[in-house]
């Protein structure tokens, strides 16, 4: 995808709102400049976002284990994903918008992009949690948040009502279908056709019977007919 796709994405309301989710999310939002967050803390800002501070920093993992992270930004961009970023499309520096341009094209990668746009946010969560370890439904063994918290933040950056009952899914698990629900008047409609149905096929059987009963004898006549022309 070229840099001019990634701006015009960039642009969408829904996108926006989603990358200001994951800010939320990854608490660099909470930094006096969540672009310039690094180490692991939103207090700490890089001096400078002509280039990334990628420096490895600890922590524990939720089940108990040492791990390190390189993750720096508003997204945390790891420092290897961040360098093929930059590479394939082009990003010569860690400004706010080069950082914007990378998160948008990591959810065209993960599959999140197409669902966000079309307002399905539920679905890019499913897509993205395994991109940002914030998300609900992450695999990975770090703190997430809870969908609550997702549909908060949505409603916040879209700065209008969310349907909350859309994103209250699992998204951990695929999808359910749901049943189709029925209006009172198409429930009216339906027990009319049946009792119609129930008519037709009252009529139709005593019909059959007569037929039944009529070809009998025919069929005997035909039989005595043939006998007496065979020479």
């Amino acid at each position: 995808m070229s840099q001019k796709q990634l701006e015009q994405y960039l642009n969408n309301p829904n996108v926006q709102a989603f990358l200001g989710l994951i800010r939320d999310t990854e608490g660099t939002a909470k930094g006096a400049d969540p672009y310039r967050v690094y180490g692991g803390s939103a207090t700490n800002q890089m001096d400078s976002l002509a280039s990334p501070n990628f420096k490895k920093w600890g922590f524990t993992q939720t089940d108990g284990k040492k791990n390190t992270s390189s993750a720096s930004g508003a997204y945390q961009f790891l420092e290897r994903t961040w360098n093929n970023l930059a590479k394939e499309h082009g990003l010569k520096d860690f400004s706010p918008h080069s950082q914007d341009l990378g998160a948008v094209a990591l959810l065209q990668q993960n599959g999140a992009l197409q669902h966000i746009l079309e307002g399905d946010f539920g679905k890019a969560v499913q897509k993205s949690n395994k991109t940002w370890a914030s998300l609900p439904g992450s695999p990975y063994a770090q703190h997430t948040r809870s969908m609550e918290y997702v549909n908060n933040s949505l409603q916040k950056h879209l700065g209008q009502p969310v349907d909350l009952s859309r994103y209250n899914e699992d998204v951990g698990n695929p999808k359910t279908k749901a049943p189709t629900s029925t209006s009172p008047m198409e429930t009216v409609q339906n027990k009319q056709a049946n009792n119609k149905q129930q008519e037709i096929q009252t009529i139709s059987q005593p019909t059959n019977l007569v037929n039944q009963t009529v070809s009998k004898p025919l069929s005997l006549l035909q039989k005595i007919w043939r006998l007496f022309r065979k020479p």
